[in-house]
């Protein structure tokens, strides 16, 4: 049987002190619930004063702004964790391109500079 001697600790009939880890850690989650509902209300009400001092168009470009940027990033976030095979295959294929036309021009700057050639490698 524990007996309450405090607001964290409890004390069983033998004397010995321990902390009510129930208690402690429903008092983080609560903290930390009021620190997040605050930090949101204070959002909120800095989003609804910007809104009222700008003009229209300004807000919808920030709208359209801030709606492209979160949906390019669950786009990406759900093409890298759900398609990761295709998002590879896409990734690997535009590397390729890139490092061959890459290697290419340094293959022709290399016999154009030293052989006075031009070899034309295909893409």
């Amino acid at each position: 049987m524990f007996h309450r001697k405090s607001e964290y600790l409890v004390e069983d009939t033998w004397g010995n002190i321990d902390v009510d880890l129930n208690q402690w850690s429903r008092r983080i989650a609560l903290g930390f619930l009021r620190r997040t509902v605050s930090s949101f209300r204070l959002v909120v009400s800095r989003l609804f004063l910007f809104f009222r001092s700008v003009t229209l168009l300004r807000r919808f470009l920030v709208i359209l702004w801030w709606s492209l940027f979160i949906s390019l990033l669950v786009a990406f976030t759900l093409g890298t964790f759900t398609c990761s095979f295709l998002m590879r295959l896409v990734l690997s294929w535009f590397l390729r391109r890139i490092f061959s036309r890459f290697i290419s021009w340094c293959f022709n700057g290399f016999f154009v500079y030293f052989f006075r050639l031009r070899i034309d490698l295909p893409s």
